[in-house]
């Protein structure tokens, strides 16, 4: 156990130094919530595509409002993966959260402290300047009550460097069956 935590730790600051050598702009972020792998990402130049994870601009109205209630602190990251790109159906039908006729996920009416979460409900084709935000964890904050997010409040995709975490490697949201996809 204690060779795991020397081997982890050392990998992790060997990826931090090498990327600190090799993209001396390179930008950092911690990410200290629940509903993503905690650990470390870096800014990447991936291009958004489904399954990829993206900081989400702290001054989207997403991100504000998650600040404001409390779930996370002023200018705290919020990030998400890709689930549904242009061109693709999302729908929202009670609390069931749909992408392509395949169910997803579920959205609670309330959070751990008995607030109403927002709500939204149709079914739409995302625009070329949509994509829907969707986390594995039941309790994240995303697409599911938000709906779909402007590309332009996305801060770029990140990779994550470095995890405590040894079950991140399944995060993952299983499914687009119609097109044979997981992401």
């Amino acid at each position: 156990m204690k060779l795991y935590w020397l081997s982890a730790t050392a990998a992790g600051l060997s990826a931090v130094v090498a990327g600190l050598i090799f993209d001396p702009q390179a930008r950092f972020i911690w990410n200290r919530t629940g509903s993503a792998p905690e650990g470390l990402y870096v800014l990447s130049d991936e291009p958004i595509t489904r399954g990829v994870w993206v900081i989400v601009s702290p001054r989207s109205s997403e991100a504000e409002w998650v600040s404001k209630r409390g779930y996370i602190g002023e200018d705290w990251p919020l990030i998400k993966r890709v689930a549904a790109l242009p061109g693709d159906e999302i729908c929202r039908e009670g609390n069931a959260i749909s992408i392509n006729h395949v169910r997803f996920a579920e959205a609670l009416e309330s959070d751990s402290l008995g607030r109403q979460m927002p709500v939204w409900h149709s079914c739409s084709i995302l625009a070329e300047d949509e994509v829907f935000l969707l986390n594995s964890h039941p309790r994240s904050i995303d697409g599911r009550y938000f709906g779909p997010t402007k590309v332009s409040d996305i801060g770029g995709s990140i990779r994550l460097l470095w995890t405590w975490d040894k079950q991140t490697t399944d995060m993952s949201v299983q499914g687009d069956t119609e097109r044979g996809q997981e992401f």
